[in-house]
């Protein structure tokens, strides 16, 4: 059995994500397999088919579209997937106010997403969250994911799970050391990029070896997938009615697709 918990960044999908872990850690046995780029799902993507054919439970995180043999076991009610979306618009605010994207960079960014999220809509066999009403339905998605694997739901664990989530967002970090956390890992990556640290390393140890050595050097929670940026302090550069107008009309169309016309 396995749970992917997808969706644009910035749009809710850590939260669902350690909603459903925080659930069915309680219910099931679930293996945590944490996050998937879009190279180690293709990569993987037979052996997460082979896991979803078990017993067993498990759950991943992506912001990518699903390699076809993946896509083949939703289908085939193997797979659940979950897709959160948020008005493009505040997604762009997000990005620029609190990951300090410039105008290009949020673009590039929000055509890749926006592309995958408007393929994700034309399959019926994913669910389709959306991130304003996502945790105050918390228990509805739980109570769907739980009929989905065919186990009886837990409306005592959902309710824990929904209450662990909100203390989760909260963070009790002094502003100066998120800052100072934030700007670490962005140092950080920042270099892996120009030197590639990361790939000479895959040459001699494995991928969940490296990949675990990645996180605890840019501070991401290998459990709950949360790292500074998520956490991310807020900066007033410039008005977030300018941001959403500029962005308003580039994604008039996926806006309306989704429901996000004013």
């Amino acid at each position: 059995m396995l749970i992917i918990c997808n969706g644009m960044p910035r749009s809710g999908s850590t939260a669902n994500y350690n909603l459903l872990r925080e659930y069915f850690e309680v219910v099931v046995d679930l293996n945590i397999l944490g996050f998937y780029s879009a190279d180690r799902l293709n990569e993987e993507a037979h052996k997460l088919r082979e896991l979803a054919r078990s017993k067993d439970f498990f759950l991943i995180k992506t912001h990518e579209f699903l390699p076809k043999i993946l896509n083949e076991g939703v289908e085939a009610g193997e797979i659940l997937h979950l897709y959160s979306v948020r008005d493009i618009r505040e997604v762009a605010v997000s990005m620029k106010r609190v990951w300090g994207f410039s105008d290009s960079k949020v673009f590039t960014s929000l055509d890749h997403h926006s592309d995958i999220s408007l393929r994700m809509s034309t399959l019926n066999s994913v669910k389709i969250l959306r991130y304003e009403n996502m945790l105050q339905k918390g228990s509805d998605i739980l109570a769907d994911s739980s009929e989905y694997f065919r186990i009886p739901f837990s409306q005592e664990a959902a309710t824990k799970a929904i209450r662990n989530v909100d203390e989760l967002k909260k963070s009790n970090k002094s502003i100066v050391k998120i800052r100072v956390m934030a700007l670490w890992q962005k140092l950080v990556r920042n270099v892996n990029r120009q030197i590639r640290v990361g790939k000479f390393l895959k040459l001699f140890f494995s991928r969940e070896t490296v990949s675990r050595w990645r996180d605890n050097v840019t501070l991401v929670d290998s459990r709950t997938m949360l790292h500074p940026a998520h956490v991310g302090v807020s900066s007033p550069v410039e008005s977030s009615e300018r941001i959403s107008r500029m962005f308003d009309r580039k994604y008039q169309n996926w806006i309306v697709h989704f429901g996000y016309q004013k």
